[in-house]
């Protein structure tokens, strides 16, 4: 879920001055994953668009890196106490209860820049915005199940691309 979570995040919210190769760059690893640069440039933003987004994103991007650090430590935590026999139950169903509140945290700060650049955009922008989404979504599924068939998806799913 949180894989799913960071991939949105990634599409809407993640750094625009991320560097990304042209389109037709066939030996780069990520040529068939748009980023954000090249998101937004295929939503035609306009210049007063364009300055809003990187706003938002600017006003989001800090509380983003709180709520992820916040939600790897109690990941590390909680993993920590379930490999250790001598926790006590109670202490456990604690840490599964502040690992999912930083995993809601994280997602509702991600829904709440999802909306408020959904709300930047024209009302064809955002249907464009929705079937990149779609197509992504039918992508990531389709890997998914594939390395599914190929026996080499973990527990959260299939494990990240390698980067160069």
């Amino acid at each position: 879920m949180i894989r799913a979570a960071l991939l949105t995040l990634t599409l809407m919210g993640g750094a625009l001055a991320a560097q990304t190769p042209p389109m037709g760059d066939a030996h780069h690893p990520d040529r068939h994953r748009p980023g954000p640069d090249r998101i937004f440039k295929a939503l035609s933003l306009s210049p007063g668009q364009e300055q809003a987004v990187h706003s938002a994103m600017d006003k989001h991007r800090a509380m983003a890196m709180v709520r992820f650090r916040a939600l790897a430590a109690q990941e590390e935590a909680l993993h920590a106490a379930l490999e250790e026999p001598s926790t006590p139950e109670a202490q456990l169903q604690d840490l599964i209860r502040a690992d999912r509140e930083a995993r809601r945290q994280v997602e509702a700060d991600h829904r709440s820049l999802a909306v408020e650049l959904n709300a930047l955009l024209t009302p064809e922008q955002q249907a464009k915005a929705r079937r990149i989404r779609a197509s992504q979504r039918q992508e990531r599924e389709a890997h998914r199940a594939m390395l599914e068939e190929l026996g080499e998806a973990g527990e959260d799913g299939p494990p990240p691309p390698p980067r160069p």
